[in-house]
């Protein structure tokens, strides 16, 4: 007997569909998921996230992650939804390098199925293309700074800041360690904003939003605590720093450092042609902090300004 599949949902496209969340390299398995499978290892619990940032259902039919060539490898996993999957708008869909074993770990978590090959653990690129072979999403992740090195190996995943927004999914400032050891497949990450992000109750000048962004509160005054400047010497010679909160719990915001030599609307820039990533460190309260330098030595005939620029 013949099976035919027919949807009216319209295909999935770029505008719809994004990779959300990467777990690519898990903690090892524990004492209790070795006594359901001696033979898992730590890849066994990779996983990927996609998430319908559209407004409607989508058809997923035939879409697939592929391996695409760079220099003399295949870089990705392998995995084509049936026909017929549907996603509906704010839906997560998981895909899983071993079913058993996310099945295991997250228990009654729902999955698409197992994918082929494994992720690297020190980054590789990861492609999404529609049924006819379009791209929809692909980005190449990596495992050392400015990436969050959280995600390599101990214990949380990678997840994308703002996944409904327009961000770069190439740029590692578009991507945060998980809050949770494990990640949250299937669920979204982190605290949502909750109020006017404009509001500034505490009189500290700095609105509510920022201060979710940075793991504070808009309640308690805080004038101190945003942006701090400094020096670093390399070899004798010094340059300009500044260093910055930014709360992995708050996925409804983004935060960017930029740097201009004067105040005019159109001179700031955020690129790594001007700011060069320095180092993170936790804060006491565990919110961690991003130091960046100039990447020109400090001049005292020269004015350099930094700002940070919060998107929700």
């Amino acid at each position: 007997m013949n099976q035919a599949f027919f949807s009216i949902a319209k295909p999935a496209a770029p505008s719809d569909i994004v990779i959300s969340e990467v777990h690519y390299h898990p903690n090892n398995p524990t004492t209790a998921e070795l006594l359901i499978d001696p033979t898992f290892d730590q890849d066994d619990f990779e996983f990927i996230e996609i998430l319908n940032i559209g407004p409607e259902t989508v058809d997923l039919g035939d879409a697939a992650f592929v391996l695409i060539p760079i220099k003399n490898e295949l870089q990705g996993v392998e995995f084509t939804f049936p026909p017929g999957t549907l996603i509906n708008s704010e839906q997560r869909l998981i895909i899983a390098a071993n079913t058993t074993a996310f099945a295991t770990r997250y228990p009654g978590t729902p999955f698409a199925g197992d994918y082929s090959n494994r992720l690297s653990n020190t980054g590789e690129w990861i492609t999404l293309v529609d049924k006819d072979g379009n791209i929809i999403d692909s980005f190449r992740y990596n495992d050392i700074s400015p990436w969050p090195e959280a995600a390599d190996g101990t214990g949380p995943s990678l997840i994308r800041n703002n996944p409904s927004s327009d961000l770069d999914p190439t740029l590692s400032t578009s991507w945060s360690s998980s809050p949770k050891i494990g990640g949250s497949p299937g669920t979204a990450d982190g605290t949502p904003f909750l109020g006017d992000p404009l509001a500034d109750l505490d009189g500290d000048g700095f609105v509510a939003i920022i201060e979710y962004a940075q793991g504070l509160s808009d309640t308690v005054f805080s004038s101190q605590e945003h942006l701090e400047t400094s020096s670093i010497d390399i070899g004798g010679i010094i340059y300009p720093a500044v260093s910055f909160r930014e709360d992995p719990d708050a996925t409804d915001a983004i935060i960017s450092l930029e740097v201009s030599p004067s105040l005019g609307t159109a001179s700031w820039d955020g690129s790594g042609a001007s700011l060069i990533f320095v180092s993170t460190e936790n804060n006491p309260d565990g919110i961690s902090r991003h130091t960046y330098r100039l990447n020109t030595p400090m001049d005292g005939s020269l004015k350099q300004f930094f700002r940070l620029k919060v998107s929700y």
